[in-house]
């Protein structure tokens, strides 16, 4: 376990399979973490890969991951501008935000299925590489998308977001 309050972490290599990061008022700038979980609140995250990680992350603005390997979890509040590069053997991701506009980017070569859930918000996709075959309209306010990413079958993308906007490109 580490914890930081009102400073900044600056971090290469994390190689364990459980660590546990409390970050708040502050800044976190970390190469790679093997797996683990972060928990980041007024503050910014960089990281810039990762194996498996669980996040849960509150008012953060600007913070991105450049790419996960196999497994994420992250819960999103009032954290606008997220970015995460999801990388080509991806096994899973749930992404749950509110109040906060993403933008997941899948390796061009990921093979993904996906559902989509947007509330008070939109989703945006680039049409060569995704391919919706269900949109409903749940409300005028509420839509939900499934499709592939790249032909789909090896990985599977859950994303839920209320009052924001998910990209994925």
């Amino acid at each position: 376990d580490l914890t930081v309050k009102y400073g900044s972490l600056n971090a290469k290599n994390l190689n364990s399979n459980s660590n546990k990061l409390h970050i708040a008022y502050s800044k976190a700038t970390i190469q790679t973490l093997d797996e683990g979980m972060i928990d980041i609140k007024y503050g910014n995250l960089a990281l810039g890969a990762a194996k498996a990680l669980e996040l849960d992350m509150s008012y953060c603005s600007g913070s991105s991951i450049g790419q996960v390997h196999e497994s994420l979890s992250a819960s999103l509040r009032y954290s606008g501008n997220f970015e995460v590069g999801l990388g080509k053997t991806i096994r899973k991701a749930n992404i749950k935000g509110s109040y906060s506009g993403m933008q997941v980017l899948p390796a061009r070569d990921a093979r993904l299925d996906f559902d989509v859930s947007v509330s008070y918000g939109s989703f945006k996709y680039t049409n060569d590489l995704a391919k919706i075959s269900n949109h409903h309209e749940r409300s005028r306010t509420a839509s939900a998308y499934s499709g592939t990413w790249n032909g789909g079958g090896q990985g599977v993308v859950n994303i839920s977001s209320s009052y924001g906007t998910v990209t994925m490109k």
